[in-house]
């Protein structure tokens, strides 16, 4: 009963490990696919500041300025919130690492636990053993 018990324990625990590696998975591709949003936005910037430049050297009408500074405004905002999301996907992905590290952690006790409990078993089964072959001896010995 003890060993149905410890190997549930330890399907538990291998299940536990398989999702927080799928969840570890899942925080490093939100993790990537932020930061590239994060680049483009960037790139974008830049292109349209030196867009600014150049239009600012041929001449611009102010009212066309204020709209273009608006919109980079706007533009730069957008970066520091998407910036913003990565730092915190970059924390749930720490989180999610430790969680991780945790649940194999936990899976590498279990196992500890079962190869103790199998040492056991095998010591207790060769006492018997031993004890069944002296007994058997002592009785031949007494016929």
């Amino acid at each position: 009963m003890a060993r149905s018990k410890l190997g549930a324990l330890l399907r538990f625990l291998e299940h536990r490990e398989q999702t927080a590696q799928r969840v570890l998975k899942q925080r490093h591709q939100a993790v990537d696919g932020a930061r590239v949003k994060v680049d483009q936005l960037t790139a974008l910037q830049a292109e349209y500041q030196q867009r600014l430049g150049a239009a600012g050297e041929s001449g611009m009408r102010a009212t066309d300025l204020r709209l273009w500074r608006r919109f980079t405004e706007s533009l730069e905002d957008v970066v520091a919130v998407q910036s913003a999301q990565v730092a915190a996907l970059k924390r749930e992905l720490e989180q999610a690492q430790a969680a991780c590290l945790a649940a194999r952690a936990r899976r590498h006790g279990g196992e500890l636990l079962q190869d103790s409990r199998r040492r056991e078993e095998m010591i207790a089964a060769r006492r018997k053993e031993r004890i069944e072959s002296a007994d058997a001896a002592s009785r031949r010995g007494r016929e």
